[in-house]
């Protein structure tokens, strides 16, 4: 890559991205993590005596990487004892990046950045200890991701088609017990079994004015003074 196409790379912004999600609950990208783990470990391997030029590939990638991490990213506003390396680190590398001569070495210059090039992992790795990372384990024979994201798919494939009203409910219900809020789980549950038991009392009616309350109980009564509908 020429030094033209590096200095364009260092200036690329940023438009979305997997980690780049929206909601309460965001699912890390873990290749991600280790993409950038590996673009700034690159920067260790670079010598005091090597040529700028032959390194502005991993110039580039280094400083885009702490760009979209500390800038871009979800974790952002969740670091802030590093911030203050980071953005030291993306001065200098921003400096090396603008040079001119292509023949220069890194020189001393080097040796001072990769001081601070230290001091950043250090601090950066204690930061990492106290945020909130966790492993959702699997729940008996449930896929996580189909819990997490679209648990209607436990149910029958009619469900959706049938009543449509009952899958957020089902959906957060699926979410409940991934995370072992099982009190949270039953209560949508009961909710998206409401949602049923109307259309069931529509269907075996023949369109009959509803109960004027959700109530589970005020429903079947209806059904049995109606005597439609299965006891079962």
């Amino acid at each position: 890559m020429t030094k033209a196409g590096a200095a364009r790379l260092f200036r690329a912004k940023s438009k979305g991205g997997n980690i780049l999600c929206g909601g309460a609950m965001i699912r890390i990208s873990l290749p991600y993590i280790y993409n950038l783990a590996m673009a700034l470990e690159k920067l260790s391997e670079i010598k005091q005596e090597d040529k700028i030029s032959n390194h502005w590939i991993a110039l580039a990638w280094a400083n885009i990487s702490l760009d979209q991490l500390f800038n871009k990213s979800v974790f952002s506003s969740s670091l802030r004892s590093s911030r203050v390396s980071a953005v030291r680190m993306m001065e200098e590398l921003d400096g090396f990046a603008n040079e001119n001569d292509a023949d220069k070495t890194f020189g001393f210059d080097w040796h001072a950045f990769n001081n601070l090039f230290i001091q950043f992992k250090t601090i950066f790795l204690a930061e990492l200890e106290t945020l909130n990372a966790h492993f959702v384990t699997q729940k008996r024979g449930y896929d996580t991701m189909a819990l997490i994201d679209y648990a209607e798919v436990i149910f029958p494939p009619e469900l959706t088609a049938k009543v449509p009203e009952s899958i957020p409910d089902i959906r957060e219900a699926g979410k409940c017990i991934a995370f072992e809020l099982n009190t949270a789980a039953a209560f949508h549950l009961h909710r998206a079994h409401e949602a049923v038991l109307h259309q069931y009392f529509d269907a075996v009616t023949g369109g009959k004015p509803r109960p004027s309350s959700r109530n589970i109980g005020d429903y079947l009564n209806a059904l049995k003074q109606y005597n439609v509908g299965e006891p079962k």
